[in-house]
């Protein structure tokens, strides 16, 4: 239950904030979604809840989220993750840069194949001679950017066996020669 303070912080999530120290959460433990709703004023939808009503709700509780979650990570070093249709889990200091790491890449990907996607698809015939040279150096920068990615994700799987391939392409005079 969140104990009513004598002074109220708005908005709602500022309030959460101060909620949240005084539940003394603490690493690996999982902020349920009731305790979030409750911690926003926000009505948690139910099965009865009217289709626009809970839209509504789920709307105003990802306003509230986001800036919450945004504070703890700055103010004070705690990173939440998201457990699916339970809640947000408290992810304990030494797991945070390994999952920094891989939200970062698999949010970075996504949006790396929403801009591939775009870029392949600009209709080439309505571009005089210089915009389809821009179009073809956007993609350019994008396959470098997307191959970074890849690499990067593999260095983070196999990092040995990249280390091995970079000596023999060194040692042949190869393309990652520095």
């Amino acid at each position: 239950m969140i104990e009513a303070n004598p002074i109220e912080l708005h908005p709602a999530w500022r309030q959460a904030l101060a909620g949240f120290h005084e539940q003394g959460f603490e690493a690996g433990d999982l902020v349920g979604f009731d305790w979030l709703y409750e911690a926003f004023k926000i009505t948690r939808p139910g099965p009865a809840t009217r289709y626009e009503d809970a839209k509504k709700a789920e709307l105003a509780f990802v306003a509230a989220m986001e800036p919450f979650r945004g504070a703890l990570l700055r103010e004070h070093q705690i990173a939440l993750d998201n457990v699916r249709g339970q809640g947000y889990r408290i992810v304990p200091p030494p797991e945070q840069t390994e999952w920094a790491e891989t939200a970062g890449l698999r949010e970075a990907k996504r949006a790396l194949g929403k801009m591939g996607h775009r870029l392949s698809f600009v209709d080439m015939r309505q571009l005089n001679a210089a915009e389809r040279r821009a179009n073809a150096d956007a993609l350019t920068r994008y396959a470098m950017l997307a191959g970074l990615t890849k690499r990067i994700e593999k260095v983070r799987r196999e990092p040995e066996a990249v280390l091995a391939a970079d000596e023999a392409a060194r040692a042949i005079g190869g393309p990652n020669d520095a």
